[in-house]
């Protein structure tokens, strides 16, 4: 009985038993914050593919049917979302009045938390966009000079350029939803002669007698206005009419929602001149511009859910604008041009084709994302792609 007392009264090795009954939900408890963890990154990776996916189907859904929906948004999602570690179930699209919603579940295998006998945690996201909610209005803003007859410059920028129209009007479901404007530039613009007797053009002004014209022999081509309207959009001043440089500088499409006449626009742009990027700077905003000559159809700025966008293109360095050859002078110029557009809320793109002045065109656009380079003509396309992209973008919202 002696021993059978003492062996009851013992308390040693308590800690050892207890340590053994608790280990298992410690152990449970390690492993749930690891697989919580892994769950946590799996539906992170699954909310970007969503939304991807979401923004990819939206992009066209006016021309789509839902089985066509469903079908462009699962491929969006798979080719988005690589996590091995994870099964997916489902990937569902549902298209709303003015919204499409990508949803998707799926399960991850657990690790530790197996010991608890919980095998698989379930994880689940989606994404709701919007689409046809915002207008865009662009002004695409093309260097028509003669160095773009050099390295297929040319023929690339009318492709690039014809499929960007291409894609934002398939992109374009509502009547209005994208607007616009072209303006070919060297270092006039042409507005054609349809405007002849506009009260905003004079024939009088102190121009070089090479540059002047009369009323009746005017052929449409404008130049700089008188300083400090030169880098300006409104119609605060008068344009002064010019005898054209050259003879195949085409014609400005102003704001409009026709795609095939912009199309004829780009069909017709030939190279031939010296460049003035003030010019067609200042004449692309006054094609975003209410009320000013020939932006008539422009909404005002600051309109709620409307992004003006300005697309500007060009090979080569300023040489000559109305009043003078000094490169200098007139990128000061077109710096006061670029200055007045962003001051408009206007996002600003530029794009230099293998040479121009890099620095000018880097502090024009709206940000670094917004500067465009390429080393040679075949790649406009995919730039072109890109900003084609970022606009159907900007019409979605979150």
């Amino acid at each position: 009985m002696t021993l059978l007392r003492r062996f009851c009264a013992d308390r040693k090795g308590n800690v050892a038993i207890l340590f053994g009954l608790c280990v298992i939900p410690v152990m449970g408890l390690v492993g749930a914050a690891v697989d919580y963890s892994r769950a946590a990154s799996v539906r992170t990776a699954m909310q970007a593919a969503a939304d991807a996916a979401a923004l990819a189907a939206a992009r066209d859904v006016a021309n789509q049917s839902q089985a066509q929906i469903a079908a462009y948004a699962k491929r969006v999602f798979d080719a988005n979302f690589h996590r091995t570690d994870a099964t997916l179930d489902s990937v569902t699209t549902t298209k709303g009045a003015k919204t499409i919603t990508v949803a998707a579940k799926g399960t991850v295998k657990t690790t530790i938390m197996a010991i608890l006998h919980v095998d698989e945690m379930a994880v689940g996201t989606s994404s709701e966009v919007g689409w046809g909610t915002n207008k865009i209005e662009l002004a695409l803003v093309l260097d028509n000079t003669g160095s773009m007859a050099t390295s297929g410059k040319m023929p690339a920028l009318k492709k690039a350029a014809t499929d960007l129209l291409n894609a934002l009007e398939k992109a374009s479901p509502d009547k209005d939803a994208i607007k616009i404007s072209i303006v070919p530039f060297d270092t006039q613009v042409n507005v054609g002669t349809s405007y002849r007797d506009a009260k905003w053009i004079t024939y009088d002004a102190d121009l070089d007698r090479y540059a002047q014209t009369t009323r009746a022999a005017w052929t449409g081509c404008l130049t700089d206005r008188n300083m400090p309207a030169d880098t300006q959009g409104d119609g605060s001043a008068l344009y002064p009419a010019a005898k054209c440089g050259t003879g195949s500088l085409a014609t400005i499409a102003p704001l409009t929602t026709k795609f095939d006449s912009l199309r004829k626009t780009i069909a017709a742009m030939a190279p031939s001149g010296n460049t003035n990027l003030t010019i067609g700077l200042a004449w692309g905003l006054t094609t975003l511009t209410p009320n000013a000559p020939i932006g008539g159809d422009a909404a005002a700025f600051g309109t709620k859910q409307l992004q003006k966008i300005m697309i500007l293109l060009t090979d080569g360095d300023n040489t000559q604008n109305r009043y003078t050859s000094n490169p200098s002078s007139i990128d000061a110029r077109a710096r006061k041009a670029c200055d007045e557009v962003k001051g408009k809320n206007v996002k600003l793109y530029t794009i230099r084709v293998i040479e121009g002045n890099r620095s000018l065109l880097q502090s024009c656009a709206t940000s670094g994302d917004t500067y465009k380079e390429v080393a040679n003509a075949d790649e406009l396309g995919p730039v072109f792609k890109q900003i084609t992209n970022e606009i159907a973008g900007i019409r979605l919202t979150n």
